[in-house]
């Protein structure tokens, strides 16, 4: 029996509220702010090795956008983005795929359907017009539907934008592009575990304490939490467990204020650990956690927070902070976007199948690829270095069409 595991809710929250590529209203109410510049110590910079300035991609054309090829040569593709109650979610993935179109020479449109029943009367619509290809995002419960409506309409150029569908053991029904949740968490982990002494100096790890701030209740999410206590128990077997500590908000507001109402008890109430080191699933999350260790009077001389994206924190370290939030891992819209663009592309140019798309990115045992979102460690050494690679890969304004 055929199913669907879906990253849709997560990426939908990790991608709609923390986006590097987007801009993500603060959240000030209720916790105190971020220590201000002036005010905070400064905190020395981590290895030069520990993040790459310039997004990687992989070389081969297919899927990546090249600005030496003339897509205007070609009539412009008919593209539609097919959504189900998207809402400011898909406004952003939306917003992004406009911004591509003006790259690729495509007569774009975007329709967000409220009900399945006018998700799957509008595709008909879109076959019946003509269309040449399609990105479609239904109810990721009813993914077999999408992919048999696909065949009995005779599409063939089509990808997912925020869900994978999978057979029951795990094999791809149709190629897509995902995150890797648990080598998330992974990477903050062994990056805290790279840079700690940087910032704190050479310390008695007893006195260290290891908080993940988690939300648990959606899969996706609580797998960056795996991926980082696994990775903390093997790189400090001698602190664990007890020193490693799970913020989870499961049943809490999404906000900054609930991360930090989670994460300051747990602080105030082990005064054995000296230094603490955070790490939260998303940007929300890293901004409650950093407020945590401040309004307690920390600086990033004993504590310190890395978070997945953080557009809020490379706002503040354009004027200058420096306080306890100091890393965040980034996975851009533009580079999410991207390559399930390009594919498109590639597919309605006649150069790939879906059967053979990225052969580099077919697992063992699978039909079909599973292209897993480039991720870097941000830092404010690297960061604007970083941003401006990612603009230049994706060189277009965010909503322009």
């Amino acid at each position: 029996m055929k199913k669907v595991i879906s990253a849709c809710f997560a990426i939908l929250l990790i991608f709609s509220l923390f986006a590097c590529s987007g801009k993500v209203a603060g959240d000030n109410t209720g916790s105190p702010s971020p220590t201000s510049p002036s005010t905070s110590p400064s905190a020395a910079s981590p290895s030069a090795s520990a993040a790459s300035p310039t997004p990687s991609a992989p070389t081969d054309s297919i899927g990546i956008y090249d600005p030496d090829k003339d897509y205007s040569s070609r009539e412009p593709y008919k593209v539609v983005y097919l959504s189900y109650q998207a809402g400011a979610f898909g406004q952003t993935i939306d917003d992004n795929f406009k911004g591509w179109s003006t790259l690729l020479n495509l007569d774009y449109a975007h329709m967000d359907a409220q009900t399945m029943d006018d998700f799957y009367n509008q595709l008909q619509v879109y076959a019946d017009q003509g269309y040449d290809g399609y990105i479609l995002d239904g109810d990721p419960t009813t993914g077999s539907r999408t992919l048999d409506l696909t065949k009995e309409l005779g599409i063939k150029n089509w990808m997912t934008a925020t869900s994978a569908l999978k057979n029951d053991d795990g094999t791809m029904m149709w190629p897509a592009v995902t995150l890797d949740s648990e080598a998330i968490g992974e990477k903050q982990t062994q990056w805290l575990y790279n840079n700690y002494t940087e910032y704190f100096g050479e310390i008695d790890t007893k006195q260290l304490g290891y908080i993940y701030v988690d939300y648990s209740v959606i899969p996706n999410l609580h797998e960056s939490e795996v991926g980082a206590e696994n990775k903390f128990k093997e790189l400090f077997k001698d602190i664990y467990p007890g020193n490693f500590f799970v913020a989870d908000l499961a049943g809490e507001q999404f906000t900054a204020d609930a991360a930090y109402n989670k994460v300051s008890p747990i602080m105030s109430s082990h005064s054995e650990i000296k230094y603490w080191m955070i790490a939260a699933d998303n940007e929300l999350y890293g901004t409650g956690a950093a407020r945590a260790q401040e309004a307690l009077g920390y600086t990033s001389k004993n504590a310190i927070t890395i978070s997945i994206n953080g557009d809020s924190l490379y706002t503040s370290w354009d004027t200058g902070y420096d306080g306890c939030w100091v890393a965040a891992v980034c996975s851009p819209m533009k580079m999410f976007t991207g390559p399930i663009i390009n594919a498109l592309v590639s597919m309605m140019d006649g150069g790939v199948t879906a059967e053979t798309l990225w052969p580099e990115y077919v697992a063992a045992g699978n039909k079909y690829a599973e292209n897993k979102v480039l991720t870097e460690v941000l830092t404010k050494d690297n960061y604007k270095a970083y941003l401006a690679e990612v603009d230049k890969y994706a060189p277009y304004k965010v909503g322009q069409q």
